[in-house]
């Protein structure tokens, strides 16, 4: 058994449906840039030509608008249309020392996806730290848990830096890397040796995220009563995919709800219940994201 936690879209009193698009100075799409409510821990994503729709929001609420390689917003609903994003002006550090020689390898951060007992969804990333960075310098391939009800469902993924605090600093990979995920409870494997990047010294951050977009919705079926009493099936909209978690006594990753968060101890009511059984070892422990990573020499 397991236990996920589900984003249901029930009918709301609208306040505001706003369509808008998301593009460079240029007037180029950004694809699959993030949109975040202020003080809210679920957003939406835009299509991959830009485009969005902002559904049943209040007329006071701010979104915070990110994309990969472009400065973060914060814009008030009524600046939602057209959004333009500035280039993002970093420094990186430097990932290539060298030619790799991927003649040896380690995977750290290993999971079993049978022992996988609670999924949810979101943005999320995973702190590994560098003791294996002097034999493995090199970031070879990630793996990460996840359980979609639909095919081909897209995920984005995210090599960042780690900031002087010890949260998610700036972006590593060049590109927007976007996967797809294969239908059930599945492990998928990400290869990245062409990117050559290199372990920085104080660690790095794998993120993987669910993109909140048409083509990933699955429509469930949830039976409920009519006002005449009568069981009617009424199909909800629900983002795939759902990501695993393993209990965890370190607190090595962080929530992307328009900044980057990290919480508490997961507690379960009730732990010693027979229902909870199966969820027992999650109390008071914290929710792990499971994601491993294979470093080469």
């Amino acid at each position: 058994m397991y236990k996920i936690f589900l984003l249901v879209l029930f009918p709301m009193l609208a306040f505001a449906q706003i369509k808008g698009k998301v593009t460079d100075a240029r007037g180029n799409p950004i694809p699959y840039a993030n949109l975040f409510p202020e003080n809210a821990n679920e957003g939406f994503s835009a299509e991959e030509d830009g485009t969005f729709l902002v559904k049943n929001a209040g007329e006071n609420v701010k979104f915070y608008v990110s994309a990969l390689g472009f400065k973060t917003k914060l814009l008030p609903i009524s600046e939602l249309g057209n959004i333009v994003l500035e280039p993002e002006s970093v420094v990186l550090p430097e990932v290539v020392i060298g030619k790799p020689k991927r003649r040896k390898q380690i995977a750290i951060g290993g999971f079993s996806k049978a022992g996988i007992r609670f999924h949810t969804n979101g943005t999320l990333a995973k702190f590994f730290n560098p003791n294996q960075k002097k034999d493995f310098p090199f970031v070879k391939e990630i793996a990460f848990n996840a359980q979609s009800e639909i095919d081909s469902a897209k995920v984005s993924i995210r090599i960042i830096s780690v900031n002087p605090d010890g949260s998610p600093g700036i972006d590593l990979l060049p590109e927007n890397l976007i996967v797809k995920i294969r239908k059930g409870d599945k492990d998928t494997q990400v290869n990245l040796e062409k990117f050559a990047i290199e372990m920085p010294e104080n660690g790095l951050m794998v993120s993987i995220g669910q993109l909140r977009i048409n083509e990933n919705i699955y429509w469930r079926p949830v039976e409920y009563k009519s006002v005449t009493g009568e069981k009617a099936i009424r199909k909800m909209p629900i983002y795939q995919p759902f990501f695993g978690y393993v209990p965890s006594d370190e607190n090595t990753t962080w929530h992307y709800e328009g900044i980057w968060k990290q919480r508490d101890r997961y507690k379960i009511e009730n732990p010693g219940s027979y229902s909870n059984l199966l969820m027992k070892k999650y109390h008071d422990r914290f929710l792990d994201v499971a994601i491993s990573l294979t470093l080469s020499n």
